[in-house]
């Protein structure tokens, strides 16, 4: 049995991180890790790689880790050969990913307008809708799997009749987990496991082994009871 893991730079190993939640959740799970994350990769992007796998392997349970929403695809029209350490990359004719704040780089005007149009809790919410739609295809496929937020808990605004409505989605679907509490970067800090790159970044930056490790036996212990109900 193997264990896909994905998501961005936050489930990504490097040399001053060590080894990353994948690698000690497969130890735990008996399962050997592969890892498509990348940094920056966008959700949709996280996406469309899990259904591509899940189509064309089997043997394979899936943790899908969600991060930065304020990422855009656009096409490059170009074969793109993706190499970063560590990493299980295929090659595709794909997408570029940009940022919000690169649009700054283009037009200030621009970027300020399109942080008006696309607010933080709408964005978090679009991406509940698409998680709703990930964990159904995921399950009909009948596989293993888990979707968890590497990022920073979400709003939970019951007045917010578009959010309203994805919240009580994801809440029938145990799956989906720490969205709204005891997210990645929220267990970090309430552990006080300070991000190696704490002093430029606080609390964005990228976490240690230590805390990867927490973090794995945290998701390790979800694991367990999500299979028993």
């Amino acid at each position: 049995m193997k264990l896909y893991c994905d998501g961005d730079s936050w489930s990504v190993a490097n040399n001053k991180v060590g080894n990353v939640m994948g690698y000690y959740l497969a130890e735990l799970m008996g399962c050997e890790m592969e890892n498509y994350g990348h940094p920056g990769k966008s959700i949709d992007k996280i996406i469309r790689s899990a259904q591509r796998h899940v189509l064309l392997n089997k043997n394979t349970c899936y943790m899908i880790g969600i991060g930065q929403t304020a990422r855009f695809d656009t096409s490059t029209g170009e074969v793109v050969d993706i190499k970063y350490p560590y990493l299980s990359m295929q090659s595709e004719r794909e997408v570029e990913t940009v940022r919000i704040h690169n649009f700054f780089d283009i037009d200030t005007n621009f970027a300020k307008q399109f942080i008006k149009w696309f607010e933080y809790p709408f964005l978090e919410y679009q991406t509940l809708s698409k998680l709703v739609m990930l964990h159904d295809f995921l399950l009909f496929h009948n596989v293993d799997f888990i979707i968890h937020n590497v990022g920073f808990d979400y709003a939970y605004d019951l007045d917010y009749e578009f959010g309203k409505q994805w919240i009580h989605e994801v809440e029938k679907r145990p799956r989906i987990i720490n969205f709204f509490n005891d997210s990645f970067h929220s267990l970090m800090q309430k552990e006080n496991f300070k991000p190696f790159n704490y002093d430029a970044y606080k609390w964005d930056g990228h976490q240690t082994g230590p805390g990867h490790k927490f973090y794995a036996d945290y998701l390790f212990s979800k694991w367990q009871q999500i299979r028993l109900t």
